[in-house]
């Protein structure tokens, strides 16, 4: 198969020659064949046993070929044991994401993705299914070759002024001050020259920060996000939301699509857990500027759709949890704690210990906060909220036993000891200006 393993480096660079990540169909040809040899093999040595046992009695000829026949149930185990891994029926993950991306992009769109999987899906819809044909579907990675560049023109249509000897010139470049420009930033910097203000210029939000650029420089000051991509606009001060935009979109099912994602019968790989994570990470940009702006309702309902749509996501979770925390609401808090199947578990129940001491419930939130301590003697976070709780209700005896305690555990922590010592300290002070010489 000539695979690329590793075994090979580059003459000037000394890099390994790697394949990018396993793939199903690099293997295809080997197992047909694999799968010929043995049928063919199999067939051999059944018509050669057959031959051999012609001159036994029927009754152990009959022992012999049912005995044979187990052989045939082997691609009934191996069949068992790897269909769900290789069953793609109702896996509609690949094709809603293509979707997803291309219902974002405004009408005329000239989209900049990254890599294959926020690529060659959109491709697909467009080519074949004849979605969105509106939208330019342009690969960074992609514009870093000459015969792509060239494609940009003569297939996509996009004159960036530049003829085929001017393609074949290209080469990456380092200015003075250090900064390095890859062709595909030449690229994106043409596209963004000719059609910024003529046609809706857009990134996906799969292209990496040191990819948003124009002329070396972060745009990110330009960038409005709205849904799964990121519009170049009028220079701001930071990146903003499209608020109405985006939140129509994700709570709009004819919009936003994820069949599939939150269904375990649908198996999913590390690279389709990874690809639809992104999901979860557009969801909490829009509901933390719904927070930011006060509409705590609005921020809620839609980072749970977050975690009913994507329930492995982390930060949906955390954040639901922090919403919960910021707006009192202790009994959702408590249920997101005992249910959640993502996210930091020790930082919600941290956030629980602190809505029970904010509605006033200390002893809930002591009894929390010991338990998980008991647990987890080494984490920094528990220490400090013990602390906070402590403090609050200034219990002297149970912050020396707390501070002892932890570096009984923890006997490097000089942080922490240099604060029993000043505490030490202040708690003999006290004791002798009311008379207590103990």
């Amino acid at each position: 198969m000539n695979f690329a393993d590793g075994m090979r480096q580059h003459p000037v660079t000394g890099a390994d020659y790697m394949e990018v990540r396993d793939r199903d169909y690099f293997f295809t040809p080997a197992f047909i064949i694999f799968g010929l040899a043995i049928g063919i093999g199999l067939s051999v040595l059944v018509q050669t046993i057959r031959n051999g046992i012609s001159k036994f009695s029927e009754g152990p000829k009959r022992i012999i070929l049912v005995s044979l026949s187990v052989l045939f149930l082997l691609p009934v185990f191996t069949l068992a044991g790897n269909y769900h891994v290789c069953d793609r029926s109702d896996n509609f993950v690949p094709y809603d994401y293509g979707w997803n991306l291309l219902e974002s992009t405004p009408k005329n769109g000239i989209l900049l993705t990254h890599g294959d999987n926020d690529t060659f899906p959109l491709w697909c819809l467009q080519e074949a299914y004849g979605l969105r044909p509106d939208v330019t579907v342009i690969n960074l990675s992609l514009a870093n070759t000459d015969w792509y560049i060239k494609q940009i023109r003569t297939v996509m249509g996009l004159d960036l002024g530049w003829t085929d000897n001017d393609v074949d010139k290209l080469r990456p470049y380092r200015t003075p001050d250090g900064i390095r420009h890859r062709i595909q930033d030449i690229v994106s910097d043409a596209i963004i020259e000719s059609y910024f203000g003529i046609r809706p210029v857009c990134f996906s939000v799969t292209v990496g920060s040191g990819a948003r650029q124009y002329k070396g420089k972060p745009i990110d000051q330009m960038l409005t996000m709205k849904g799964m991509v990121w519009v170049i606009t009028e220079a701001k001060k930071s990146m903003v939301v499209d608020i109405e935009e985006s939140f129509d979109f994700f709570t709009n099912p004819d919009r936003f699509k994820t069949r599939g994602v939150n269904d375990p019968a649908v198996y999913k790989d590390e690279t389709t857990f990874r690809l639809t994570r992104n999901y979860g990470n557009a969801f909490l940009m829009v509901a933390d500027t719904l927070r930011k702006a006060g509409d705590f309702e609005r921020a809620e309902s839609l980072i749970k759709e977050a975690v009913e749509r994507i329930p492995y996501a982390d930060d949906p979770v955390d954040f639901l949890a922090t919403l919960y925390e910021q707006t009192g609401k202790i009994e959702e808090l408590k249920l997101l704690v005992e249910n959640a199947v993502a996210g930091d578990r020790l930082h919600q129940q941290i956030l629980l210990v602190r809505a029970y001491r904010a509605k006033g419930e200390v002893s809930t939130a002591e009894m929390i906060i010991r338990d998980m301590f008991s647990q987890n003697h080494t984490h920094k976070p528990i220490f400090d909220e013990m602390m906070r709780l402590f403090y609050s209700q200034r219990d002297v005896d149970n912050i020396n036993w707390l501070l002892n305690k932890w570096l009984h555990y923890n006997p490097n922590d000089n942080e922490v000891r240099e604060m029993l010592k000043q505490f030490e300290a202040g708690y003999k002070i006290k004791s002798n200006d009311s008379g207590d010489q103990s």
